[in-house]
C-alpha cells in the first residue's frame, strides 16, 4: 500500500537514478534502505546515530549487494545533505517531537520542490497540532496509508505521505513554533498507553493472563526502584517470574 501511494515518486526515482536518491532518516540495521534498493534498484543513503548499526549495514551490503548504490553514514540526520534527495523515509516512531519537527524543518530549507516524506504517525502527540505546524513549513499531506506491522500491538500503526508544496526561508523554518494544548504528555497519557497494551494482551494470552499481570508488576515495581536516588538502600528488581510453560519460537 505505501508503494502504491509514492508510486508518482518512485518513477521518477528510478528515472533520474543517480542524480536523485532515496534517504532513510534513523536507518537502524538498514532493512528499509536494503529493501528499497533491491526492490527499484535506485541510489540510497542511510543516516544513523548509532555507529555499531551502520558499521553493520555496511558489512551486509558489501557481502549480499555488492553493485549496489547504498551508502551508510554515522551522523546526525539533522545534518545531513538532501540536495538530491527525493524521497525520505523518517523511522520516528519512536522519536521525541521536538526530533521530527527539527527534522522537518531541516527538510523545508533543504529539500526540493515536490519531493515526498513518509513519517510515522504517532497517538502521543494527539495534543499538539502537527499538521497545521508542517503546513506552515511549506508541506502538504497526501494521505496517510495504514502499516501492517510483527512490532505493534493494536491497532496496526499508520504513516503520512507529505509533500514539499512551497518554499521556506530558514528564519521561517526556524522560528515557527508547534502549538501544543496544556495537557500533551502528561503522566496520564504515558499510563493509558500502558493499560491499552495490557487489555491486548489480556485478550490475546488468555489462560496465561495471571504471568502477564505479574511480568507487568514487576516491571513496574523495577520502574520505581530505578528511579530512586544513588544514596537510596534499596536494591533493584532483577528478577521477572517464570512463564507457566515453554514457548517454542
Amino acid at each position: 500500500m505505501l508503494g502504491s501511494a509514492l508510486l508518482p515518486w518512485t518513477k521518477r526515482l528510478v528515472k533520474h537514478n543517480g542524480t536523485l536518491k532515496m534517504a532513510f532518516m534513523g536507518s537502524n540495521s538498514g532493512n528499509e534502505a536494503f529493501y528499497v534498493s533491491a526492490w527499484l534498484g535506485v541510489s540510497v543513503v542511510g543516516y544513523e546515530q548509532r555507529c555499531d548499526l551502520v558499521r553493520l549495514s555496511q558489512s551486509i551490503a558489501v557481502q549480499f549487494l555488492p553493485a549496489a548504490d547504498i551508502d551508510f553514514r554515522c551522523m546526525d540526520a539533522t545534518d545531513a545533505d538532501l540536495s538530491n534527495i527525493w524521497i525520505v523515509y523518517l523511522d520516528n516512531e519512536a522519536w521525541p517531537l521536538n526530533v521530527t519537527t527539527r527534522m522537518f524543518a531541516q527538510m523545508a530549507e533543504s529539500l526540493s520542490l515536490g519531493a515526498a516524506v513518509v513519517s510515522w504517525r504517532n497517538p502521543k502527540y494527539a495534543h499538539c497540532r502537527l499538521e497545521d505546524h508542517l503546513q506552515k513549513l511549506g508541506w502538504s499531506t497526501v494521505g496517510d496509508v495504514r502499516i501492517l506491522s510483527s512490532w505493534n500491538l493494536s491497532p496496526n500503526p499508520s504513516v503520512n505521505v507529505w509533500v514539499k508544496t512551497s518554499e521556506v526561508d530558514h528564519h521561517v523554518a526556524e522560528h515557527t513554533s508547534l502549538d501544543c494544548d496544556d495537557n500533551f504528555m502528561n503522566e496520564d497519557d504515558e499510563d493509558d498507553e500502558s493499560d491499552e497494551e495490557l487489555d491486548w494482551l489480556m485478550d490475546n494470552l488468555g489462560d496465561d493472563i495471571n504471568f502477564v499481570q505479574e511480568v507487568f508488576e514487576a516491571l513496574n515495581a523495577q520502574q520505581g526502584v530505578n528511579d530512586v536516588g544513588e544514596d537510596d538502600d534499596e536494591e533493584p528488581i532483577n528478577a521477572l517470574p517464570a512463564p507457566k510453560k515453554k514457548y517454542e519460537l
